[in-house]
């Protein structure tokens, strides 16, 4: 084969010798430029992968979090919906004990008080009072919520 390029080419021994070595240093010193550049994308690649990594078990513990969250403003409103309930049910009961005479029939207050202005003045004063009072008592600074 040597000498069929020697003959093509019409080049001496030396020349063709020092052609072949050319392209084998350009090939060992481009091989290892390749490697090298190899090297450093497989590094860039491991890095990316491990900042993956760490944005996946963040976004893991971020909807962990959000999940608590919403479970906990769920807890919130059903105490919240609750706790509503109960003072509706405590105004209703309010409303027909102010309403409701002894015998059971209803009370017209307005007509009442303008009958009998000190007799209504001095029941709703003292009932007032009590309410506020029972109110006062019942009332108490839930740490819990």
């Amino acid at each position: 084969m040597l000498t069929a390029i020697k003959s093509f080419f019409n080049f001496s021994n030396w020349s063709v010798y020092l052609i072949i070595g050319s392209v084998l240093v350009y090939g060992y010193f481009r091989i290892d430029a390749l490697k090298s550049e190899n090297d450093l994308l497989e590094n860039q690649v491991e890095e990316v992968v491990t900042a993956n990594e760490n944005l996946e078990r963040s976004m893991n513990e971020f909807r962990t979090q959000v999940v608590s969250d919403l479970n906990q403003q769920q807890q919130y409103a059903t105490e919240i919906r609750e706790s509503n309930e109960r003072n509706n049910q405590i105004i209703s009961e309010l409303y027909e004990t102010f309403n409701t005479s002894a015998d059971g029939s209803e009370r017209d207050l307005e007509a009442l008080s303008e009958a009998k202005p000190g007799l209504i003045e001095r029941r709703i004063n003292d009932a007032t009072k009590k309410v506020f009072d029972d109110v006062e008592k019942n009332s108490s600074f839930n740490s819990d919520i």
